[in-house]
C-alpha cells in the first residue's frame, strides 16, 4: 500500500532503529521538527539534556541522511510521522 511504502521510504529507518533498541528517535524527530528544528526547546519537551537531542539527531541523519531538516524533506517527514502515529493508533 502506498501509505505503508511511503512511511517506510520516509522514515522507516528510525522507526526500526526505535524498535530494534528501545529507543525515541521517532518521537524525537516529531518534537524537533515542531520546535522548528530548536535542539534546546525539544529537549525541554522531552525531558532531556540538550546533547541528548543532539546526539539523536546525529542518528537520524545517520539513518535517513543529513538534508531531512531542510524544505521538501522535512515536510515529506512530517506526513511520514502523521500517517505513522494514524496507523499506531
Amino acid at each position: 500500500m502506498f501509505r505503508d511504502s511511503f512511511i517506510e521510504d520516509t522514515i522507516g529507518p528510525v522507526i526500526e532503529y526505535d524498535r530494534l533498541r528501545r529507543a525515541e528517535l521517532t518521537r524525537t524527530l516529531e518534537v524537533l521538527l515542531m520546535c522548528s528544528g530548536e535542539p534546546t526547546s525539544t529537549a525541554e519537551i522531552l525531558g532531556v539534556h540538550p546533547n541528548t537531542v543532539e546526539r539523536r539527531i546525529d542518528r537520524i541523519s545517520e539513518l535517513i541522511g543529513p538534508v531531512w531538516q531542510s524544505g521538501r524533506p522535512a515536510a515529506e517527514i512530517r506526513f511520514a510521522l502523521r500517517l505513522h502515529n494514524l496507523v499506531e493508533i
